[in-house]
């Protein structure tokens, strides 16, 4: 059994840090999150809230050097 120290974590970031890593701005994050498929996955919690996994993040990234994005 895995105790909570084990489990890897993928962190969580905001809009904010998301757009620092894809050196956007987090406008233009808000905006593919208006077009699906644009922009990279993202989680919307029940109090409104925002989030991106930083493993998305990467993907995105590295879909986007290859061409695949």
């Amino acid at each position: 059994m895995n105790t909570p120290s084990e489990i890897p974590l993928d962190p969580m970031l905001t809009t904010k840090q998301a757009a620092a890593i894809l050196r956007v701005l987090p406008d233009t994050m808000k905006k593919w999150r208006q077009r699906p498929g644009k922009g990279p996955e993202f989680i919307r919690y029940p109090s409104g809230a925002i989030r991106y996994r930083l493993s998305t993040i990467m993907k995105f990234l590295e879909d986007c050097a290859s061409g695949r994005n």
